[in-house]
């Protein structure tokens, strides 16, 4: 059974706005793949990349879906 959890610590703000990304991800007990759900926290008034968000798929750790390093900018904890 899958469970829905916030991202793993990890903070993201986009790199065509700013803006602060919310990550979310469901994941099996017995696999290390997550499926992922990444956008924006609330709808910004103009992003270059919002229609590229919000990113979704299936991956170990965010930053290695598809487009991920052209859209999250990681932040310090």
């Amino acid at each position: 059974m899958g469970s829905k959890e916030r991202g793993p610590g990890r903070h993201y703000e986009c790199r065509g706005c700013g803006q602060p990304l919310y990550a979310t991800h469901t994941h099996q007990e017995d696999s290390p793949v997550r499926d992922w759900e990444i956008d924006h926290q609330h709808p910004p008034s103009a992003c270059p990349l919002e229609r590229l968000l919000p990113l979704t798929g299936s991956a170990d750790q965010a930053v290695h879906l598809p487009q991920a390093p052209h859209l999250l900018l990681p932040l310090p904890h």
